[in-house]
């Protein structure tokens, strides 16, 4: 699973259970002979039992009863964090979660030895404690930069300036950032030839991708257009506004914006123009790992195809619990690829489902089948341009 192999890269050795029955009985024998487990990660939506039963369960067997705990779900509900802490959960993420998230919510709730003043470790209570950026700010105006790293110091950044693009290829090559403020009229080589050379990999290829925002003097009409078009994320012009500044590095060194699914009731509508696959959303989800991404990327489209099967079979046969079932686990799986077009039709086939509409699952199949391939096609052209560039 996406999940073992996160742990396996972590060098997190991790016992898998199919469900709350069999993790209970994983749980009890190594008590019995002696060994634990440091802690637990469990699913909300299990078929034998959900995560709150199983964890009750475990909470009232007293061997087991000091075991953190951690519970995974697709669906937050009002109420959820206190319910949960007061069953004794020591932390809860919604999915798909953030490879760097969840690494932080174990190491938090690991390393969490006191239980009276015990907290409910969060997304939100993850992100309030969120580590400052590293910031690069390549600039060759001396007064801008001064006012430039006194805004973002104030703001607990780490800043290094580079006065050209040369030395900010330079410097990514041998450091790690979190984002890049770009002047884009410099000597040397200007903004826009550096940007290019960091996304062609001449900076290396794990700030590729880099956020990178534009800040120039020309506010021009089309100027924003340009930028993108270079291949940078965003723009801010002269002279340096603090709140603009203060919200763009919030926004780029907080994660990409737009990630969640569309809600809009017609899912068809919805996805117009919407990307079948975001491998930079991908990539930041496992902590930006590009190289886990290729690894697990196969295998979840693969298991999207085989709960399709499963769906098929379960609608055929009228059963609607298996079809709810199979729904719920492909819009987690969507999810977890960063399709927003086959999570939102995961979703609305689960609703359906939910509402016992059986005619309404197969009216939206075809679409499914439709996005289904068309994410397995972009993967597996974005695979191999990856490999490409490796090879």
């Amino acid at each position: 699973t996406l999940l073992g192999m996160l742990l396996e890269s972590w060098k997190c050795p991790a016992a898998m259970a199919s469900g709350g029955e069999a993790a209970l009985g994983l749980l009890t024998e190594e008590a019995a002979a002696g060994r634990h487990f440091d802690g637990a990660i469990i699913d909300m939506c299990m078929p034998d039992m959900n995560g709150d039963i199983l964890g009750e369960r475990i909470k009232s067997n007293p061997v087991l009863a000091n075991l953190p705990l951690m519970i995974l779900t697709s669906v937050a509900m009002r109420g959820d964090a206190e319910r949960l802490l007061a069953g004794g959960f020591s932390a809860y993420l919604t999915k798909p979660v953030r490879g760097d998230l969840l690494e932080r919510a174990l190491r938090n709730m690991l390393g969490n030895v006191s239980q009276e003043t015990r907290k409910l470790i969060t997304r939100h209570q993850l992100k309030e404690v969120e580590h400052y950026a590293n910031i690069l700010l390549v600039e060759d105006n001396v007064t801008n930069q001064k006012l430039a790293c006194a805004l973002l110091q104030r703001q607990g950044h780490q800043v290094n300036v580079a006065g050209n693009g040369e030395e900010a290829l330079a410097a990514l090559s041998s450091g790690h950032y979190d984002l890049v403020l770009m002047d884009c009229r410099m000597p040397v080589m200007d903004g826009f030839a550096a940007t290019q050379a960091i996304r062609d990999g001449s900076a290396g290829a794990r700030n590729q991708q880099i956020p990178i925002v534009a800040m120039t003097a020309d506010a021009m009409a089309g100027d924003r257009e340009r930028v993108l078009a270079a291949g940078m994320n965003d723009y801010l012009t002269k002279p340096i506004d603090a709140a603009k500044l203060e919200a763009a590095v919030r926004h780029w060194t907080a994660g990409r914006a737009g990630q969640g699914v569309n809600r809009e009731s017609n899912p068809v509508q919805a996805l117009a123009g919407g990307p079948s696959f975001d491998p930079l959303a991908m990539i930041e989800q496992l902590g930006g790992d590009r190289d886990l991404a290729v690894s697990v990327l196969p295998d979840i489209v693969s298991s999207l195809f085989a709960e399709t099967e499963t769906l098929f079979k379960a609608l055929n046969d009228g059963d609607i619990e298996a079809v709810t079932r199979a729904a719920h686990t492909a819009k987690g799986l969507a999810g977890t690829a960063c399709s927003q077009t086959s999570a939102t039709l995961a979703r609305a086939l689960e609703e359906a489902a939910r509402n016992g509409d059986m005619s309404q699952v197969r009216q939206q199949l075809p679409f499914w089948e439709n996005a289904l391939r068309e994410l397995a096609d972009e993967v597996r052209d974005w695979i191999a341009q990856q490999q490409g560039q490796q090879s």
